[in-house]
């Protein structure tokens, strides 16, 4: 037998009751006639239409259900009946109440969608639906504006990538130009100097013999003949040496007049060590010779000799196309003179040319002050 419970209070209800029609049933749930749900006033206003609906529903199942417990007894059939065929018919009823409560429901739901309430307002699905649909079409647009914008960056990149570009050639340009300056600038000094070195170590290999030479020889010096030397014509000021000494002062200055440059240049690194206006003239006369080198060491010796009557005469050095001579003469003429001549080793012929006039006028108008009372 089937018990059944009180959707309120949850307690079984009694079959007494049930067999007595002490029991309420609505909206597909029973309950205790103490527990019935109390009845609200409507609010005034039209009736919706899934509101009727369900009123004449609820009469016609109510109507059923009356027919089913009591109808024999309204009609005057049957006479009495036992409670269980009245609870199996209640069990009936209450099922089929409950399927049309079902499509009721289904009803109902359809009218919420598709039709407004009292107040006019939407339904809630159709409400769902609108709110759905609205944030379907912000997407698009969020979507197309992001497509806007990505588009404008890729251009934005596109640019960027361009002028990186560009900046990229144009830096690589500008090292390449400063790299072609820099050969043409220092190349030529390079050159001169490699032309040196290479002039120098063969004048180390010639002093390096001539030492050799002298070993093997001894300390034996011989003094030349008096009529192949000449009678020596010392100049004023220069110092007094001994026959020695002037010896080899006559065979150093006779080995300038040699056809091989190592010769000359050795003969000019060993005049260093003697004075005298005589030396410096010979030194001056090996500022035209043909080896850089050789030139290189009359302007040194010069410069220590503190010559200053041969300034007019290393002026014109500077035009020479050696980096490292003009380099030297730029410095005795400076020691030489007792200032700053204003001049770089690799500056241009014009200037060049234009500093080697201005040094003239200088000596002309500064020479008696440097080389005193004669």
């Amino acid at each position: 037998m089937k018990i059944y419970f009180c959707d309120e209070c949850h307690e079984s209800i009694p079959l007494k009751d049930i067999a007595d029609n002490r029991i309420t049933i609505e909206g597909g749930k029973i309950y205790h006639e103490r527990c019935r749900p109390s009845k609200k006033p409507r609010p005034a206003g039209r009736n919706n239409m899934a509101t009727l609906v369900l009123a004449v529903v609820l009469g016609l199942l109510g109507g059923s259900v009356i027919m089913a417990l009591w109808g024999d007894a309204i009609l005057g059939i049957g006479g009495g009946e036992d409670g269980a065929r009245k609870l199996q018919r209640l069990e009936t009823a209450l099922m089929e109440l409950k399927a049309e409560q079902r499509n009721l429901a289904d009803q109902v739901a359809l009218d919420l969608k598709e039709s407004a309430d009292e107040s006019g307002r939407e339904g809630k699905l159709a409400q769902v639906h609108g709110l759905l649909r609205k944030n379907g079409e912000a997407i698009q647009n969020l979507a197309r504006q992001f497509g806007g914008l990505s588009d404008g960056l890729r251009t934005d990149l596109d640019t960027r990538m361009k002028e990186l570009s560009s900046f990229r050639k144009e830096g690589e340009d500008r090292l390449n130009e400063g790299l072609r300056r820099i050969d043409e600038q220092f190349a030529p000094g390079l050159k001169a100097v490699e032309r040196r070195l290479d002039a120098l170590d063969e004048s180390l290999a010639a002093l390096q013999s001539r030492i050799a030479e002298l070993e093997e020889r001894g300390p034996v010096v011989v003094a030349p003949p008096v009529d192949e030397v000449g009678p020596v014509a010392p100049v004023s000021g220069d110092p007094v040496l001994d026959p020695e000494q002037q010896a080899r002062l006559e065979k150093l200055l006779k080995q300038l007049e040699s056809s091989e440059g190592p010769k000359r240049f050795a003969a000019a690194v060993d005049l260093a060590e003697f004075k005298g206006r005589r030396v410096e003239q010979a030194m001056v006369g090996l500022l035209g010779d043909s080896a850089d080198y050789v030139r290189s060491t009359a302007l040194t010796n010069l410069m220590d000799m503190e010559a200053r009557w041969a300034i007019p005469h290393i002026i014109p050095v500077l035009k020479s196309d050696d980096y490292v001579l003009r380099e030297t003469a730029i410095a005795a003429l400076e020691k030489l003179m007792g200032r700053t001549i204003g001049l770089e080793a690799d500056a241009g012929s014009a200037k060049v040319l234009a500093k080697i006039r201005e040094l003239e006028k200088w000596w002309e108008s500064n020479k008696d002050r440097l080389l005193g009372p004669s």
